[in-house]
C-alpha cells in the first residue's frame, strides 16, 4: 500500500478538508488556482524526482520518510488555514511567533486526534514536527520541493497571462537565492547539474533570446501550448511531472481555466 492509500485509509476525511484549502489567497485571480491536496501530491512527486540526486550526496537518507513527509506537510494548514510564505517574510517578529504557535498548536491537536503510523512506521505527529522543525534532511528536501511547486505555479501563472503572480516569482526568485541559509543541509545539492531541478540557473545558457519563442505565451494553455517549451527547463520539468505522475487529473490542474481577471 501507497503512503497516500494508507493515509487515505486512516484518515478517510483528509483528502476533502486539504481540497478546500485554495492556495494564494493574497491574489484576488489565479487561473489556475491549486488546493492544498493537488499541492501536496506535486511535492511529493517533486520529492521522489529530488530523491535520485539526494542520495548520491547523503547516503542515509531516508527516501520513505521524505515521501511521507510531502504528503502531509502542510496539514497544520486544516486546523490554522493558510499562511503564505510571502507573508510570513514580511511579518514582525511578534506576528511571526503568533503563527509559529497556531502551528504548533495545530499539530499537537492533529497528532492527538489521530494517533496513526503513515506508510505503517512513521508517527504522523512525529513527521509533522519534523517538517515544521526543518532540522532533518528529508524535511529540507520537502521544503526545497515545496517552495519549487509554488514557483512553478507562479509561473506557469505569468505564462498564461496573469501577470499579478510577478510579485510571487520575485519572492521565489529571492528564496532560492538564499537556500544555502535557509536549507544549509542540502548545499552539496545545490551545484548539482544532473536534474533540471536542481540546476536552476540552466536558463542562462540560452545566450541569445528570440522574442518569437515565447509567441505561444500570454495567453491561456491549449493541449498545444503546455506542450512547448518554456526556455526554462526546471518549470518544464515541472509541468511533464505534474502531467506523468498525474495523469488526466494532473493535465487539467494545467490548462483548465478556473478563475477569470477583470481587466
Amino acid at each position: 500500500m501507497l503512503p497516500s492509500e494508507n493515509l487515505e485509509k486512516l484518515y478517510p476525511n483528509r483528502k476533502i478538508k486539504l481540497e478546500k484549502i485554495l492556495r494564494y489567497h493574497a491574489f484576488d485571480t489565479m487561473f489556475y488556482r491549486t488546493n492544498d491536496w493537488i499541492h501536496s501530491l506535486r511535492v511529493r512527486w517533486l520529492a521522489e524526482e529530488l530523491l535520485p540526486v539526494a542520495r548520491s550526496h547523503f547516503k542515509n537518507i531516508d527516501s520513505e520518510r521524505a515521501t511521507c513527509l510531502a504528503l502531509v506537510h502542510d496539514d497544520a494548514e486544516m486546523i490554522m488555514g493558510d499562511v503564505q510564505a510571502g507573508h510570513k517574510a514580511i511579518m514582525s517578529p511578534r506576528a511571526l511567533s503568533n503563527v509559529h504557535h497556531n502551528e504548533e498548536r495545530a499539530i499537537s491537536l492533529l497528532a492527538k486526534r489521530h494517533p496513526i503510523k503513515v506508510d505503517g512506521k512513521y508517527d504522523y505527529g512525529k513527521l509533522l514536527l519534523e517538517i515544521y522543525q526543518k532540522k532533518t534532511v528529508e524535511a529540507q528536501l520537502v521544503s526545497y520541493a515545496d517552495k519549487l511547486d509554488g514557483y512553478c505555479e507562479s509561473l506557469h501563472e505569468v505564462y498564461a497571462g496573469n501577470y499579478s503572480l510577478l510579485r510571487s516569482i520575485l519572492f521565489y526568485t529571492d528564496f532560492f537565492a538564499r537556500t544555502d541559509k535557509t536549507l544549509p543541509k542540502l548545499k552539496p545539492m545545490f551545484s548539482d547539474k544532473r536534474s533540471a531541478l536542481t540546476d536552476l540557473k540552466k536558463y542562462l545558457q540560452e545566450r541569445y533570446i528570440k522574442f518569437s519563442n515565447y509567441r505561444s505565451f500570454g495567453k491561456p494553455f491549449t493541449m498545444r501550448s503546455i506542450k512547448l517549451p518554456s526556455q526554462f527547463p526546471f518549470y518544464d520539468r515541472w509541468r511533464k511531472i505534474t502531467i506523468n505522475r498525474g495523469g488526466r487529473q494532473g493535465l487539467m490542474a494545467l490548462i483548465v481555466q478556473r478563475e477569470f481577471g477583470k481587466w
